[in-house]
């Protein structure tokens, strides 16, 4: 994953890449995640943020989007530079700088010979392209996508020196096209053909004309985001863009969709707070990385193994009674309830009961709760019994658990600060009543 800053400038100044190479980049990193495994979740799913069940996985094409993006600002506060001779000499058409305040889409820059210029535009024409459903009179008239002689956008550089910029400026306050010759006298215009202006007028949609197009808001949604651009940092205009481009190309796990089977009172924010307990309860990434798999249900079970032919059997590994699923193995199984009540009994001496969605989910509402913390240990020591087909035994369980204790101490001394620190003087707290623990 390091490997992909070292393309951060070679994807900011020159053309994109084609798309074979962003799709073998792709295959790379997810090889990288996978250990070279088949992909076991979605990719749409995996570059979601943590929080949203992902593991923030960049994606290479919204990735590329924001780093051209930040020629945007670089262009509109450089305006003496002399290096925007590049862009001027490319962007005449459109009227300069006035592109990124117009509502035009990827096509209309099709034509563009050159690559760099076309790849910035485009990337800035994802973001800022929409459908105007209100507010008709205040969109910018030049370079817009809905208003079209010959099926191309039009830009008149004689109209916009005489301040004629929104599509209001052609009406009166009865939402009626003004006049040809009151327009020149607003205008201050001495000379004009007709066919250019009543081609402009008709090229203005009915059903703009119809719902009114005589106001005018000081600010569109295009400019009020060219606004937002240009007073962001140069470095924040990159990840501005990547999240504004993220949920096109994210989705929801299938995994929520079967837990919402069982437990179907589950709402976003909840799970929002599920997905990041591991990040805040522990340290240790084998732990991360068992409950994101814990979550997403891609864990192996004797169920599924029998299907894929790995097993001759699909009983539990420790009842050897019933179907081995992930509910059973880490709830509803004789000997898994019965591990449970003896943790409860031996490390928080009674002091809790867990119930099934503590299990699962984790305790409470507080995501870096120190009973998490036992929790994930617990499920992580239960699966570990059931691969290596070992018993399940309290007393194992708690010399391994005072190990992780005496680490989180360890970590607790050092005086580098981390993100996701674990409290170490919480969990002495929450298991003060276990004084083994500390000894």
């Amino acid at each position: 994953m390091c490997a992909l800053s070292q393309l951060v400038f070679l994807f900011m100044v020159l053309p994109d890449p084609p798309r074979y190479f962003i799709i073998d980049l792709e295959r790379i990193i997810f090889d990288f995640v996978w250990a070279g495994n088949p992909d076991k979740v979605e990719r749409s799913v995996m570059f979601n943020d943590v929080g949203n069940s992902g593991l923030k996985v960049p994606h290479i094409l919204s990735f590329l989007r924001g780093l051209k993006c930040t020629w945007v600002k670089r262009y509109m506060n450089d305006q003496n530079g002399t290096w925007t001779i590049f862009f001027d000499l490319f962007l005449k058409t459109f009227g300069g700088n006035l592109i990124f305040r117009s509502n035009f889409a990827k096509s209309d820059v099709n034509f563009i010979r050159n690559d760099f210029i076309r790849h910035v535009l485009q990337a800035w024409s994802e973001i800022s392209f929409i459908s105007p459903t209100d507010n008709f009179g205040s969109q910018v008239v030049w370079n817009n996508f809905y208003i079209r002689v010959e099926n191309k956008i039009i830009f008149n550089r004689f109209l916009l020196g005489k301040g004629i910029l929104y599509v209001a400026d052609f009406f009166d306050e009865t939402n009626n096209p003004l006049e040809f010759e009151s327009f020149k006298r607003n205008f201050i215009i001495d000379a004009m053909p007709f066919t250019i202006y009543w081609g402009i007028i008709s090229s203005i949609p009915r059903e703009w004309r119809e719902s009114g197009c005589c106001e005018k808001e000081i600010e569109n949604d295009n400019i009020t985001l060219l606004n937002t651009v240009l007073q962001s940092k140069s470095t924040g205009i990159s990840k501005y863009v990547h999240r504004l481009l993220l949920p096109h190309h994210t989705s929801v796990p299938t995994s929520r969709i079967k837990w919402c089977r069982t437990f179907n009172n589950l709402t976003e924010a909840d799970w929002n707070r599920i997905f990041c307990v591991p990040r805040y309860s522990v340290l240790d990434t084998k732990q991360w990385y068992f409950q994101f798999r814990f979550l997403h249900r891609i864990i192996a079970t004797n169920t599924f193994l029998k299907v894929i032919g790995k097993r001759d059997c699909d009983l539990c590994s420790f009842c050897k009674a019933v179907a081995e699923t992930i509910e059973h193995i880490f709830w509803e199984c004789e000997f898994t309830a019965s591990f449970i009540l003896d943790v409860e009994r031996f490390i928080l001496k009674k002091q809790f009961v867990f119930s099934e969605q503590d299990v699962f989910w984790g305790f409470g509402f507080d995501i870096s709760h120190p009973y998490n913390f036992v929790l994930l240990h617990m499920k992580w020591y239960i699966y570990s019994c059931r691969s290596n087909n070992v018993k399940l035994s309290h007393h194992d369980f708690f010399h391994k658990f005072k190990f992780a204790i005496a680490i989180e101490y360890h970590i607790s001394r050092n005086p580098v600060p981390r993100k996701n620190k674990v409290n170490y003087l919480h969990l002495q707290t929450a298991y003060a009543e276990c004084k083994e623990l500390f000894s």
